[in-house]
């Protein structure tokens, strides 16, 4: 009855790929890139997505009005993309939560 609302666990993408996987293949957005849009924590995207559009134009998703999310939440962003947020227990609090996008 007292579930938490987030999970304690690693929220794998929707593919089903394991976390290390799906990490090492994609490309962190840089924190000063972040920064520009108000944004914090990890932010991963696809190569093929990063070579597809503008990083600007992707991350203005962030700072519109919508729905708020859950881990484990995938959210079309526009563009042709969807952003998965997820939650990997292994790293710090401030790290914890990740947005991929691809």
């Amino acid at each position: 009855m007292n579930e938490p609302r987030h999970p304690t666990s690693h929220s794998a993408p929707p593919s089903g790929a394991p976390r290390e996987a799906h990490q090492a293949a994609d490309v962190q957005i840089p924190e000063a890139t972040l920064r520009k849009h108000y944004l914090s924590g990890e932010f991963f995207i696809t190569p093929q997505a990063l070579e597809a559009h503008d990083i600007d134009e992707v991350l203005r998703w962030f700072n519109l009005p919508h729905e708020p999310v859950s881990v484990g939440d995938t959210r079309d962003i526009g563009h042709g993309l969807k952003a998965y947020f997820g939650y990997d227990d292994s790293k710090p609090p401030r790290k914890a939560f990740f947005v991929r996008i691809d």
